[in-house]
């Protein structure tokens, strides 16, 4: 399941997670759950951008920033 962020000019959640137009941070990080996961980052193609989650990809990491 991908995240559902509501789009608008305010967008109150935009910074809820960690996301970034290409996966290119991070990538010394370990995939945990490699017989499920190619990566720990996942598309959304409503935002198109990629967002980062170390579990599985229902699981969005929240962005502590």
């Amino acid at each position: 399941m991908v995240p559902v962020v509501p789009e608008g000019p305010q967008r109150p959640l935009r910074d809820f997670y960690v996301w970034r137009d290409r996966p290119s941070e991070y990538l010394d990080a370990r995939v945990i759950f490699v017989d499920t996961e190619d990566s720990n980052w996942a598309w959304d193609p409503v935002r198109q951008q990629f967002y980062w989650h170390r579990f599985f990809s229902h699981q969005p990491d929240l962005n502590y920033e």
